[in-house]
């Protein structure tokens, strides 16, 4: 993400195979730690063991491309996408 210090919104699509019990989210505990930068998230089942969240997300460059390497580092994490825009 250009302009690192610059205010961003944005959305963030994030598709994941769940290998957790009962379907958990890998990014659960990422949400609660970012829980200033995430403004919002919807969760959607595409399959019986994959699913897809878009995060709606406000915050400087840095921080978004911070939180979109940390979520695509996770365990079952098949696409990540970020798409911003300055406000």
């Amino acid at each position: 993400l250009s302009g690192g210090m610059a205010a961003r919104k944005g959305v963030m699509t994030v598709v994941y195979k769940s290998t957790a019990p009962n379907n958990i989210s890998p990014i659960s505990e990422i949400r609660h730690t970012y829980k200033n930068i995430i403004r919002m998230s919807l969760f959607q089942s595409i399959q019986r063991d994959r699913h897809l969240e878009v995060l709606l997300v406000q915050g400087t460059g840095t921080q978004l491309k911070e939180l979109a390497d940390l979520v695509g580092l996770q365990k079952g994490i098949e696409f990540v996408k970020i798409t911003t825009t300055t406000i």
